[in-house]
């Protein structure tokens, strides 16, 4: 390929250095992971903030769903994961993954609860969560691993979250 520039007098043709594209994610591997903590307790908030910081991510953290969106619109394209506790005021979790949909619908997310009935953990994953983590965690460096590995996951588009409801997905 070649480039040409016209200045008033003369022509010059340069060359154009030609390579190959990288492969898709090249790009992001020099950057931390980012995470959105999306948790209204705020001591587990500061806890995995602070926790997965100190392994190397990026982290945004709301202290409920509406800013969690926020967060996301402002910085979906650093964000490469999710972690979100289901049951919130303001907005739940399951109105915050529907949310995020809207903006992207190939969202990593993952619910995090108390919850440990059969019913539900089945219920989140049929939404297209990519994990559910049940409180209180073994540790944040078991959950931090986990999410550098979901970040990394090729995205996947689910049904909505109106679908799932309708199927049964969730009560």
């Amino acid at each position: 390929a070649e480039q040409v520039s016209e200045s008033s007098a003369t022509r010059h043709v340069a060359p154009v250095e030609v390579r190959q594209a990288d492969p898709p994610g090249a790009e992001d591997q020099c950057r931390a992971v980012g995470v959105l903590v999306i948790e209204d307790e705020k001591l587990m908030r500061r806890s995995l903030e602070q926790g997965l910081r100190k392994r190397g991510f990026a982290v945004w953290a709301a202290a409920d769903g509406g800013e969690g969106v926020e967060l996301y619109r402002r910085f979906a394209g650093q964000i490469d994961v999710v972690l979100s506790d289901l049951n919130m005021p303001v907005m739940d979790g399951l109105q915050t993954l529907g949310s995020l949909r809207e903006i992207n619908p190939l969202v990593r997310f993952c619910f995090m609860t108390a919850d440990v009935r059969l019913s539900t953990l089945t219920g989140l994953l049929k939404l297209g969560a990519l994990r559910v983590f049940t409180k209180p965690f073994p540790s944040v460096a078991e959950v931090a691993e986990e999410l550098r590995e979901l970040a990394a996951r090729t995205p996947v588009a689910f049904s909505t979250v109106e679908d799932a409801r309708e199927e049964g997905g969730h009560e």
